[in-house]
């Protein structure tokens, strides 16, 4: 496997999707606590992708 050469704020960005999208997923199947953990990790990389810009 090739080495991944984005930096790391594209992986935050791409992560942060991500975590968007499996939180819906647990919204619409009501899995109450796992859905808060994501939204924690969702919140926390918005946060880490807004101190990343200048």
């Amino acid at each position: 496997m090739a080495p991944d050469q984005r930096s790391k704020t594209e992986k935050l960005r791409d992560l942060h999707g991500l975590l968007r999208e499996m939180k819906e997923i647990t919204d619409a199947e009501r899995f109450g606590f796992l859905s808060h953990l994501l939204e924690m990790a969702y919140i926390e990389s918005g946060d880490m992708l807004r101190k990343s810009r200048p």
